[in-house]
């Protein structure tokens, strides 16, 4: 999960530079400019996450017995660092990232009691439900079917795409992950790029373009085709494909009347 979380910032990163390299007035598109705006970004942005996580992390070690007012304190960490990271300039993204790993290490936070932690995750989970609820919901209401069926074909496109470009990756840094000690088989190769589905990022981020964008409706379309194809029809399909490759073991069988004594007693 903490890859994953650092990959859509890297994500996040990478598509506001990009964007903001195109929509400069007068601005060429170039390479340089892309990896320098990214990079500074990038760091400024772990800058400040590390900071405000260490400044946190004090915080957390006088009100370590309170676990209500912990878990509001990571609410504050999380809107402050993105808030105070995107005043300076870097990535508000990266901020919050990297606050939330350097305050994952605090010792403070360790000694809590099994069921606080677990109060303090469950909080969050509930915060990230309601989040992409509302997320989807906005994706919804910004949705016009008429475009996505006037402009099927480039949709489509899209689609086969992103399919071949995720599949020429997964196999193109195979025999690096081989190197590394980490071989691949071929059966784990289809299956890494069976699960490469997309989800809220990738439509929040395209619609987060100006709506002066050149090509946008066009964009939206393709990247809500993609994401519909990839959970829909590859979510359906990972889950029996890795039964028919032998990639997943049955979960052990818990006897309910055992469950049942054990809460009793």
């Amino acid at each position: 999960e903490g890859e994953s979380l650092f990959n859509d910032g890297t994500a996040v990163v990478a598509f506001t530079s990009i964007v903001a390299v195109l929509t400069a007035e007068g601005a060429r598109f170039r390479v340089h400019d892309v990896l320098t705006d990214f990079g500074l970004l990038t760091a400024g942005g772990i800058a400040v996450g590390v900071v405000i996580g260490y400044l946190s992390r004090l915080v957390i070690r006088l009100i370590a017995d309170q676990p209500l007012v912990v878990a509001v304190l990571t609410v504050v960490v999380a809107y402050g660092s993105y808030f105070i990271a995107d005043d300076l300039g870097v990535s508000g993204i990266m901020a919050v990232i990297f606050a939330a790993i350097v305050i994952a290490g605090s010792t403070s936070l360790a000694r809590l009691p099994p069921g606080e932690r677990d109060a303090i995750g469950n909080f969050w989970a509930v915060v990230a439900f309601l989040a992409n609820t509302v997320l989807f919901l906005l994706i919804g209401a910004s949705i016009h079917i008429r475009d996505i069926v006037a402009e099927w074909p480039d949709a489509a496109w899209g689609v086969v795409a992103v399919l071949v470009g995720r599949l020429l990756t997964v196999r193109g840094l195979a025999p690096l992950s081989a190197l590394l000690g980490r071989p691949l088989s071929r059966q784990w190769q289809d299956a890494i790029t069976l699960a490469g589905m997309r989800g809220a990022l990738s439509m929040a981020l395209v619609l987060s373009l100006p709506d002066d964008f050149p090509s946008k409706s066009l964009l939206v379309s393709m990247v809500f085709s993609v994401v519909l194809f990839t959970v829909v029809v590859q979510g359906s399909l990972l889950e029996p494909l890795l039964r028919a490759m032998g990639l997943t073991t049955a979960a052990p069988k818990v006897d309910s009347r055992s469950d049942l004594s054990l809460d009793k007693a």
